[in-house]
C-alpha cells in the first residue's frame, strides 16, 4: 500500500518543494498551509508520516504537535524551524517529535530521514497487523467452534468456498453473529492471505464520497494530475469486505457492478482502465431482496453478489453454544483486567441462556466484559448483569415456559410480547429486535398472526 505524507508549512514554495522532493510512484504527498487544514487532512486521509512547521500563521507547531499525537498518537513527526530556537526544538521533542530540521536543509538528507521513518512505521504497522490477525483468528476458532448443525454446515461451505478465485460472497445475519470474522476467515484461507483484506462500511459514506472511497479519483491538469487511489487498488490481489452492503450509494452501486462483471473501472475523473484483482465479501443484515423491491438497491447488482450466500444464524438459535462462548469471553477479559472471576454462577448462566441476545455474539461479549470489570472474585453473579437479560429471562417464570421450554417457545413469547407492546407495528418491532422485517414477518405468519395482512 502507498504511504502517504503530510507537509505543513506556511510558505507555498516550500510546500511545493517538498511535495516534488519527496513525491515517488508508492508515496503520495498532501500539503496544507495552516494548523486548521493540517488537523482536517489528518483526520481525513491518516498520513504515515508529518512535517510540521514550527511556526504557523493560525497555530503554533508544538501544541499543533500535541494536537497530532492526541489524535495519532502512533504518527512519527519531523518539526521544522527556520529559527534555530533550541528551546522550541526541546518543546517539540518532549511533545513527542521523532526528529527536526533547520530550514535551509539539505533535500537527501530529507529524503533519506523520510525513508527511514516510513519503512520502521511500516514494519511496526505490520507487526502489529500480525498481532491483530492473531488475536482474531483465536476469537474466529472459539466463535466457529460449535455445536449446532447449522453453524457447523456455514463454517464448512465458507472453508470450500475460500478458494474461489474471485467469486463475490455475500455474508447474511443478524447484527453480531459474525459476518465479519467469517469474511477474514474466508480470506485468511485462501490463496489470497498474504494480500491486504481491507474494510469498508457502506453506511459511513454515502453519494459521490463513496465513489471515489472505493474507486479512487483524479483531479487537476494532465500535467500535474493529482491520483487518489481508491480501496479497490489498495486491495489489489486480496480481498475488500463491503459491510453494511445495503446502504452503499446508488453511484457506487453502478461501478461496483461494472467491476464485478468486467473486473476493470474508472477512478472518479479519471479516463483510464484500473484492472485491480480483488474478491469482493458483501455483508449485510438486512434483506436485500427487500431492499430490491422497496427500489433501494440495484437487483441486478444483488444477483451478482449473491452467488454465494451464506446466512449465519443467530446466537438465540444455537444455544448449545451460548456457555462455552461466554466462558471463553469471561477468560480473555479476567487475563485482560487482571481479575480473579473463573465463572458465572448456577443462577447467572441461567439468565444467560434465558435470554433473547438481539445483539447476537457481539452483545453476549460486551455483557461478559462488563460482568468481568465490575466483578471481585472469582465468581460471576447476576448482580454482574445488566438489567435486559435479567428483566427479559423473567419470562421463563410466566405460566408454560420453563427454564426447560424448548427455545423456540422463549423466542415465539418474546417476540409476540414486544409485537404487541409496539402496537403490532412491524418496522418498529424488528427494529427493536434488531432483524428484517422480513425475517419477522415470516416469524409471525409461522405464529399465526394475520396471514396476509399488509404490515406497518
Amino acid at each position: 500500500m502507498p504511504s502517504r505524507i503530510l507537509v505543513v508549512d506556511d510558505e507555498k514554495a516550500i510546500r511545493t518543494s517538498l511535495e516534488q522532493g519527496l513525491s515517488a510512484p508508492e508515496r503520495e504527498v498532501m500539503t496544507a498551509g495552516s494548523g486548521r487544514e493540517a488537523l482536517q487532512l489528518l483526520r481525513k486521509t491518516k498520513p504515515d508520516l508529518a512535517l510540521l512547521d514550527i511556526k504557523l500563521p493560525d497555530a503554533d507547531g508544538v501544541d499543533l504537535l500535541r494536537r497530532f499525537r492526541r489524535h495519532r498518537p502512533d504518527l512519527p513527526v519531523i518539526m521544522v524551524t527556520a529559527y534555530g530556537d533550541t528551546e522550541l526544538v526541546v518543546s517539540a521533542m518532549k511533545a513527542g517529535a521523532e526528529n527536526y530540521l533547520t530550514k535551509p536543509f539539505d533535500l537527501e538528507q530529507l529524503r533519506r530521514l523520510v525513508n527511514g521513518l516510513v519503512e520502521n512505521r511500516q514494519l511496526k504497522s505490520q507487526v502489529e497487523n500480525l498481532k491483530a490477525e492473531q488475536r482474531r483468528r483465536l476469537e474466529e476458532e472459539k466463535i466457529f467452534q460449535s455445536r449446532n448443525d447449522k453453524m457447523k454446515d456455514v463454517v464448512s461451505m465458507a472453508d470450500k468456498i475460500s478458494d474461489g478465485g474471485n467469486t463475490p460472497v455475500l455474508l447474511q445475519g443478524e447484527t453480531g453473529t459474525g459476518k465479519r470474522l467469517l469474511a477474514g476467515r474466508i480470506h485468511l484461507a485462501s490463496p489470497r492471505k498474504g494480500k491486504p483484506f481491507l474494510e469498508f462500511n457502506c453506511a459511513a459514506v454515502q453519494g459521490p464520497g463513496a465513489e471515489a472511497e472505493l474507486f479512487g479519483s483524479e483531479s487537476g491538469p494532465d500535467s500535474s494530475r493529482r491520483v487518489k487511489q481508491g480501496l479497490l487498488e489498495m486491495a489489489d490481489g486480496g480481498s475488500l469486505f463491503l459491510d453494511e452492503v445495503s446502504e452503499l450509494a446508488a453511484s457506487a452501486q453502478v461501478k461496483l457492478l461494472r467491476y464485478l462483471e468486467s473486473r476493470s473501472y474508472k477512478r472518479v475523473g479519471g479516463t483510464q482502465d484500473c484492472f485491480p484483482d480483488v474478491r469482493i465479501l458483501a455483508a449485510t443484515n438486512e434483506d436485500l431482496g427487500d431492499a430490491v423491491r422497496e427500489k433501494h438497491f440495484r437487483q441486478d447488482l444483488y444477483f451478482r453478489l449473491k452467488v454465494i450466500p451464506l446466512f449465519i444464524p443467530p446466537l438465540r438459535e444455537r444455544r448449545e453454544d451460548l456457555l462455552p462462548l461466554a466462558n471463553h469471553f469471561l477468560a480473555g477479559y479476567a487475563t485482560q483486567f487482571r481479575k480473579d472471576a473463573k465463572k458465572f454462577s448456577g443462577e447467572a448462566a441461567e439468565k444467560l441462556v434465558g435470554y433473547h441476545w438481539p445483539g447476537n455474539v457481539r452483545e453476549l461479549k460486551n455483557v461478559v466484559e462488563r460482568a468481568v470489570l465490575l466483578s471481585g472474585g472469582e465468581s460471576l453473579g447476576c448482580e454482574h448483569l445488566p438489567n435486559e437479560v435479567m428483566l427479559a429471562t423473567s419470562m421463563l417464570n410466566t405460566p408454560g415456559l420453563t427454564p426447560q421450554a424448548p427455545l423456540e417457545d422463549v423466542e415465539k413469547k418474546y417476540i409476540l410480547e414486544v409485537f404487541t407492546a409496539n402496537r403490532q407495528n412491524l418496522s418498529r418491532t424488528a427494529r427493536l429486535l434488531q432483524i428484517s422485517r422480513s425475517t419477522l414477518r415470516e416469524k409471525l405468519q409461522r405464529y399465526g398472526v394475520a396471514r396476509g395482512r399488509k404490515w406497518r
